[in-house]
């Protein structure tokens, strides 16, 4: 959980949270489609969504309609006069760079990584969460390990993969911990740094076992 997080209604996370977690269609894009069909859907969505931020800083009629629309699920960061994209955009960037750069199961995991234990964390550490650290805590910290290490286990239990996959599976999932961690302090956005993070420590893992 961010500090910017923690200004955010409870409720409201929430709602971000369930729709954070409604881009799961995303890695399962991975696994059902073949790689060249799910990255020019992501390439599309992705070129959409930076239409959407153009426009909805526009000081016009359809510009100020989106952004009251999308008003109460935006952090105060996304509709400052700054340029900063929203979290949406993010995930749709990192879903085209995973799927680029990863075999199609490093994708799946590092993204579903993302889109859960960042949920659980944010969620937990609102909630739960009493111990500082790097601007979040320690509770969301823990959850996101956890959720990360439960995704591992039931994607290996749908998909069968290779024995030294959970090996690389867990040092995703810490991998993508610390990532979540080290994001609040560079002021990066998680959702880009955490799938890439999990995926090519996953990626390097696996080669080397």
């Amino acid at each position: 959980m961010t500090l910017a997080a923690a200004q955010t209604p409870y409720r409201s996370e929430v709602k971000r949270k369930l729709i954070h977690l409604s881009s799961l269609w995303m890695p399962a894009s991975i696994y059902f489609l073949p790689w060249p069909v799910a990255a020019m859907i992501f390439a599309a969505g992705l070129v959409l969504l930076v239409l959407f931020e153009i426009v909805r800083r526009r000081e016009h009629g359809l510009g100020l309609w989106l952004t009251r629309l999308f008003l109460p699920l935006l952090r105060a960061h996304e509709t400052s006069a700054a340029v900063r994209l929203t979290g949406a955009t993010y995930v749709l960037l990192a879903a085209l760079a995973c799927v680029l750069l990863f075999a199609p199961l490093v994708a799946m995991v590092a993204l579903s990584i993302m889109l859960v234990a960042d949920s659980a964390a944010s969620l937990a550490g609102r909630r739960f969460g009493k111990t500082p650290v790097m601007g979040k805590t320690v509770e969301g910290s823990l959850a996101f390990l956890l959720a990360a290490l439960i995704v591992i286990v039931i994607i290996g239990q749908i998909l069968s993969p290779p024995p030294h996959y959970y090996a690389g599976g867990a040092a995703a999932a810490v991998a993508g911990t610390l990532a979540e961690l080290c994001c609040g302090v560079l002021h990066a956005d998680d959702n880009l740094g955490i799938p890439l993070a999990a995926g090519g420590v996953m990626s390097l893992v696996m080669a080397l076992l």
